[in-house]
């Protein structure tokens, strides 16, 4: 049995690892939090805001896929 040693790579890639999925989650809170907002304000509007945000949130979860797309692509060779 091999002991493991590599403690500090280990670190760096869940490092890596929680930050691109951290600053996705973040850019949803964000956009969330505007959208609680405005439906405070405006009530009656609320499918007009959902949808005003609905293009932000399609952004956001194809950049967070792509950079671990781009992540795993890295590694696995």
């Amino acid at each position: 049995m091999r002991v493991f040693d590599q403690w500090l790579e280990a670190f760096i890639i869940v490092c890596i690892m929680s930050v691109i999925i951290a600053i996705p989650c973040f850019l949803t809170v964000l956009v969330g939090r505007k959208m609680i907002n405005r439906i405070g304000q405006y009530p009656t509007q609320a499918p007009t805001i959902q949808m005003s945000i609905w293009l932000q949130l399609v952004a956001i979860e194809a950049v967070g896929f792509l950079l671990l797309i781009m992540f795993y692509n890295f590694f696995s060779d």
